[in-house]
């Protein structure tokens, strides 16, 4: 039986009950917890956090600098690979720190991972590749495994601040290899909306996410 629930459309679940399953998600708990502690089945709940990782990448877009085929705006590019699930070889994702020390994350095309692999090994110059242009607001590119750096353009920044940045990136991916560790591997499917949900988790871990997220379902119910 459907109720009214302002913040969940079409939902079978009451205000107070979503609630609950929003502050158990904020926690971090596994599905099949959520669903034991909140009296929900595990199928009501998944598709749930379904939306409500779905909703979180369309926050992260509003308030991404990035779109991968147009300019990027700011700072630093560092690839990251995740081999907690076997997804390594098929995706090349590259973390952005830009204003406010925020961090915005994306799956690359592999025309561009091989483009940015060739630049920062010093195989390439960035201005023979196209679309060159795309890539030189980028301050510096920095490969993981060989701890090699390039820099694309000059900046003013002292190298104390670069290393602050390089700092600030590497707790963000130390924080993603902990927390999709939990999950003893992640669908293929589901590996995007796990990756954005790190995003948001780690841009707004000073904010109560409890009240964020509600604020925003409140404006635009699931």
């Amino acid at each position: 039986m459907k109720v009214f629930n302002k913040y969940y459309y079409h939902a079978h679940i009451n205000e107070a009950k979503f609630r609950h399953i929003i502050r158990l998600f904020v926690e971090d708990l596994p599905a099949s917890k959520i669903a034991q502690l909140s009296d929900v089945s595990r199928i009501s709940v998944n598709k749930l956090m379904y939306k409500l990782r779905s909703r979180i990448v369309l926050l992260t877009a509003m308030d991404s600098p990035v779109d991968f085929d147009m300019t990027i705006t700011d700072d630093y590019i560092q690839p990251f690979s995740d081999n907690h699930d076997g997804i390594a070889d098929k995706n090349f994702v590259c973390g952005l720190l830009w204003r406010n020390d925020k961090v915005h994350v994306e799956i690359i095309p592999e025309r561009y991972r091989l483009m940015l692999q060739e630049v920062i090994r010093g195989k390439r110059d960035i201005r023979t590749v196209q679309p060159a242009r795309s890539w030189y607001p980028y301050d510096m590119l920095i490969d993981v495994e060989e701890n090699k750096r390039a820099r694309l353009h000059h900046s003013d920044e002292s190298l104390l601040a670069h290393e602050e940045k390089i700092h600030h990136i590497a707790a963000f991916w130390s924080f993603v290899t902990r927390r999709l560790a939990m999950f003893n591997g992640i669908n293929v499917d589901k590996y995007y909306l796990h990756l954005k949900e790190c995003e948001f988790r780690f841009n707004n871990r000073h904010e109560n996410l409890s009240t964020l997220l509600l604020k925003e379902f409140t404006r635009n119910p699931l």
